[in-house]
């Protein structure tokens, strides 16, 4: 999984640059990109949870890395997590029949 590969490598060394939100700012461009990857492939707005949570899963391979404590590796995965259920439930809402519709009637 290329968007938990890069999480857990560039995200790494991304987090030791002490400038807040650069690691986040980086990376949801790529957590994105996999996420819609996968809906497409697969045409389920649920995809998108189940990648996230890959990477999530990947990402925790940091606790085995050097100088790395539980919170520094937890709330990034917590981050992805949140991340792939917004993209999911916006992408469900977005799905559901009649939506246009009704988005088009209060303009």
């Amino acid at each position: 999984m290329i968007w938990g590969a890069a999480e857990a490598t560039i995200g790494h060394v991304l987090h030791w640059i002490p400038a807040p939100g650069l690691a986040g700012s980086l990376l949801i461009p790529v957590g994105l990109w996999a996420m819609l990857r996968a809906v497409r492939a697969t045409g389920r707005p649920d995809a998108a949870f189940v990648v996230a949570t890959i990477a999530a899963v990947i990402k925790m391979a940091d606790l085995f890395l050097p100088g790395r404590g539980l919170s520094m590796a937890l709330r990034p995965a917590l981050a992805i997590l949140t991340e792939g259920l917004f993209v999911s439930l916006a992408l469900a809402a977005a799905a559901r029949p009649g939506l246009s519709k009704s988005v088009s009637a209060r303009s």
